[in-house]
């Protein structure tokens, strides 16, 4: 037994599901493995189910096969392989007890336990609205929409909505109850909007909108709320095709900066042929000639790999989280004017300068 579980991943193969394509009246299928019990559920045809141990499984094994095709059948059951067909009705049934049977439904009543436990896991378990609500973060009405802003979000998600989460505790008005509570947690004074967010967001892989625009092409309308919002403000929960959403409008954090990319063979997106190690002298040398002077721009149409070559190497105005994190810092550590080093990312070598 030890041995079967150790190989199990080399002999579930092709020879297995071989065997098992094209099998008509299955004598049962193997549907999850109690590690507690080091047993499995076994569904058969007729609807009843059976917890049958290692042994037990042995003896459906038909004789005629190899022993490497039995092996195979029984560690493809250790591996847990949903609805895996056994052979036909001359299979023996094993010998249970009649308590040891479940009912027909058992897997399915089990999955939906196990959808209910994930689910359950989602609940918040909100503290009490303790101390005065802070004015200054409770939005005015029919306040006018900036033109850009930076923004700290919390997601409150429903059953039906985009999520990454495996299962969902709250339908849409339990989720909006929950997200309005929040909301007014997030307008005391004193409260941690971003503490608030790692306790209760599910939608924790996004915090932040670095900068948001009012004339961004196809604005999502749910987002005008978040444009709304002065700086400091705790907007009220908006519904969205993610869940109702809280924005916190923070201060914008943005530069403009240019670049000049030079990228190798292996660089991601990369299209030339040239060393890693030509690729970092190269832009040592281009860095040396645009702190000593040389119009940046026109080293960047002249050299840059990158698609804003054309432009200068112009890449407009970002925020904080929009580059990727070596680019991020030696930019914003830059002064206006100032050109850095060569800077490497996965993308090549790169030369900064920040512009405002």
């Amino acid at each position: 037994t030890t041995q079967l579980k150790e190989n199990k991943k080399h002999l579930v193969g092709k020879s297995l599901m071989r065997h098992f394509e094209g099998i008509g009246g299955a004598r049962g299928l193997v549907r999850s493995y109690d590690a507690d019990n080091d047993a499995y559920e076994l569904t058969y045809a007729d609807g009843h189910s059976e917890m049958i141990g290692f042994n037990d499984i042995l003896k459906l094994i038909p004789k005629s096969w190899q022993q490497n095709d039995a092996q195979a059948c029984v560690c493809a059951i250790l591996d847990n392989l949903t609805a895996t067909a056994f052979t036909a009705a001359d299979m023996p049934s094993p010998n249970l007890k009649p308590s040891q049977y479940t009912t027909p439904n058992s897997f399915e009543a089990a999955q939906k336990a196990k959808q209910k436990g994930l689910a359950s896991k989602q609940k918040k378990d909100l503290p009490p609205l303790t101390g005065e609500s802070d004015p200054s973060k409770v939005p005015g009405k029919n306040q006018p929409l900036a033109e850009e802003v930076s923004l700290e979000l919390m997601v409150i998600a429903y059953e039906g909505v985009q999520t990454p989460l495996p299962a969902l505790y709250y339908d849409k008005s339990g989720a909006k109850k929950v997200a309005e509570q929040l909301a007014e947690l997030a307008r005391r004074k004193n409260s941690n909007f971003s503490r608030l967010t790692d306790q209760f967001s599910d939608l924790k892989q996004q915090k932040k909108i670095p900068m948001l625009r009012a004339d961004t092409p196809n604005l999502m309308p749910f987002l005008k709320a978040g444009l709304s919002l002065k700086e400091g403000q705790i907007s009220d929960p908006v519904d969205s095709p993610f869940g109702f959403i809280i924005f916190h409008r923070v201060p914008l954090d943005v530069i403009t900066a240019s670049h000049i990319l030079i990228s190798f063979k292996g660089a991601s997106r990369s299209e030339q042929n040239r060393s890693r190690d030509e690729a970092k002298k190269l832009a040592g040398e281009l860095a040396e000639k645009a702190q000593k002077g040389e119009d940046f721009a026109n080293l960047a149409r002249m050299n840059s790999d990158g698609p804003s070559a054309p432009k200068g190497g112009l890449l407009g105005t970002f925020g904080r989280g929009q580059m990727v994190p070596p680019f991020e810092e030696a930019a914003f550590a830059l002064k206006v004017g100032e050109v850095s080093g060569v800077v490497e990312t996965p993308f090549g070598f790169h030369v900064i300068k920040r512009d405002r």
